[in-house]
């Protein structure tokens, strides 16, 4: 469902944030978004580790992030995240948010 693969990311995120993922491991070594070493995640990194990427919950949740930050495609998507002005507390809000639409 795509609501607890939101809900996972937004804990891994809280846990620890990298811009531009897909992950950080011990010593700040980039390592995949599933490595049992990550401790820092993208957005979309947070979203691969919490699901399994291009599935139709992975779809549904990018989609329902895109809504609520107003970007209109995937790409836009990521550059909104990766954006250098971009705080871990607005990816994170922006994961609440999606969590919260998908509530009611």
């Amino acid at each position: 469902m795509s609501l607890r693969l939101l809900s996972k990311a937004r804990d891994l995120l809280g846990r620890g944030w990298d811009r531009q993922g897909p992950a950080l491991g011990i010593g700040g070594r980039r390592v995949e978004a599933r490595n049992a070493e990550a401790q820092a995640w993208s957005l979309f990194g947070a979203l691969a580790a919490a699901g399994r990427p291009m599935s139709a919950d992975w779809d549904g949740a990018v989609r329902k992030l895109m809504e609520v930050t107003g970007e209109p495609s995937p790409l836009d998507l990521l550059n909104w995240s990766e954006s250098a002005a971009r705080t871990q507390d607005e990816v994170l809000g922006a994961l609440e948010a999606a969590c919260r639409a998908y509530l009611g």
